[in-house]
């Protein structure tokens, strides 16, 4: 239904889901999260400069993205190619 639509979402970069607040499997080893209030979603294809894949450290970081929302009908996985990334801050609004 939403396949090819585009979004925009500010949310926090949640690594490679170091989290783990996401239930879908990842589509490449290179995907990470994206969270906001409404949940977290796997983003592929460009990757945040500057963040680790793992590290909790960088959870605080706010990023808005740019994405095209995408479909695996099969496994019933919808995921965002990431087309741009920006950083809107590196310190934390709130203390985890």
């Amino acid at each position: 239904m939403y396949q090819g639509v585009s979004v925009e979402i500010v949310g926090y970069y949640h690594c490679c889901d170091v989290l783990h607040e996401n239930q879908q499997t990842l589509v490449s080893r290179s995907d990470w999260v994206i969270a906001d209030a409404g949940g977290a979603i796997y983003v592929n294809g460009l990757a945040p400069a500057g963040l680790t894949s793992a590290s909790l450290a960088d959870t605080c970081t706010m990023r808005c993205l740019s994405a095209t929302v995408n479909c695996i009908e099969q496994s019933n996985i919808v995921y965002l190619s990431a087309e741009r990334i920006e950083i809107w801050t590196s310190k934390p609004l709130f203390k985890i």
